[in-house]
């Protein structure tokens, strides 16, 4: 993990396979970093006058990791879907106008 945590954007945790409130909210809270994270890539680009498609692909990138996460996380754990489901439809909705801007 050390050298993970050294790497730049890069970022690990050792979770226990036990299922805990402390770590279900780790889980929680690193992937609401990662929404929050993507959707601000996501409004920046859209606000950009002319994206280049290599930044809309590597952000369309960040937003389908992010879901596919999410996705694995939702059945495995108890999230606290209230808290992130939003934060989803938001992720998506700019996905998908993301997307209809390459064209």
């Amino acid at each position: 993990m050390d050298l993970v945590n050294r790497l730049d954007s890069s970022e690990a945790f050792s979770v226990p396979l036990f299922d805990t409130k402390n770590n279900r909210g780790m889980v929680n809270k690193k992937l609401r970093d990662d929404m929050i994270s993507a959707i601000s890539k996501c409004k920046s680009i859209i606000h950009f006058s002319d994206p280049r498609k290599a930044q809309i692909t590597d952000t369309l990138n960040e937003a389908r990791r992010v879901v596919k996460t999410f996705n694995e996380y939702q059945s495995v754990v108890n999230l606290d879907l209230e808290l992130l489901s939003d934060s989803l439809v938001e992720l998506k909705n700019l996905s998908i106008a993301l997307m209809q801007r390459a064209k």
